[in-house]
């Protein structure tokens, strides 16, 4: 199987703030949220029922924020209105993109309140190594809604780009106008692997007349009928969760026992 290679220099980021595998470290809300809720005296499915949604959660790792980050608003020049400083962390900060370089971003050209800001940049700890032919994407972590930051996402060839800390970097688009703090632990970036190959594609119109019901539209009208009333937390209300669902968090490998932020708290679900 692949191997994707996490690289620090840094004995802190090692020892305590190791990449999380994604399904360890999951939104509080998602966890305590109930598959089946009540509304208006009747049973009904809850955002956390979407097997797909529970797949993005599980996919990959975080990178996490290894210091305090202290984010400041300030009145600077070239469009640079944040300063970024971490306590024992000076090699982390970095230049960012000044607002200047994205003033596309103003809804209404003029339109002070709601002008383009500047682009934070934060050097991470950790670089990303993997095999000939595979790459990773950069990912805002999925249903975290950070009060403060947004992770602009990208894409890095890391079976190339892959030296020093070539891909050691990550984006964050202020979303208040105010001082804030990103606090040691908030996952900053997450990181899926995915293997670079060639698609075709092809477009097909059907028939609707000639469409039959397949065995999944009878199974599916035989499990609603079974669970419609009952109030079991464990029966996920999507027939595609029962029927033809694949968990997709053991793909990934498990995080070492002994990084603190290896929590999987069991599911209130």
């Amino acid at each position: 199987m692949p191997t994707i290679e996490f690289q620090t220099y840094n004995k802190r980021s090692y020892e305590h703030f190791r990449p999380v595998k994604a399904d360890t470290y999951r939104p509080d809300w998602w966890k305590y949220e109930k598959v089946v809720t009540a509304s208006h005296d009747k049973l009904g499915a809850s955002i956390r029922a979407c097997p797909g949604m529970d797949d993005f959660l599980a996919i990959g790792w975080y990178i996490l924020a290894v210091r305090d980050i202290h984010v400041k608003r300030i009145d600077g020049v070239d469009g640079k209105n944040w300063t970024v400083s971490i306590p024992d962390g000076k090699f982390w900060e970095n230049d960012g993109h000044p607002a200047t370089q994205i003033e596309v971003l103003n809804p209404v050209k003029g339109d002070v309140e709601h002008r383009a800001k500047t682009a934070i940049k934060i050097t991470l700890p950790w670089n990303i190594v993997t095999p000939k032919d595979y790459y990773c994407m950069y990912l805002d972590p999925f249903l975290f809604n950070n009060t403060f930051i947004q992770t602009w996402q990208g894409v890095i060839d890391t079976d190339k780009f892959n030296e020093n800390q070539e891909n050691a970097i990550v984006i964050l688009y202020p979303k208040v106008e105010e001082d804030f703090i990103i606090k040691e632990g908030t996952p900053l970036v997450q990181v899926i692997p995915m293997k670079r190959e060639y698609w075709t594609v092809s477009c097909e119109l059907l028939d609707w007349k000639s469409n039959k019901q397949t065995r999944f539209d009878l199974a599916r009208e035989e499990y609603y009928s079974e669970h419609q009333n009952k109030k079991d937390n464990n029966q996920a209300s999507g027939v595609y969760r029962k029927l033809k669902w694949e968990n997709k968090k053991d793909l990934y490998d498990e995080i070492p026992k002994e990084c603190p932020f290896h929590k999987g708290e069991e599911d209130a679900s």
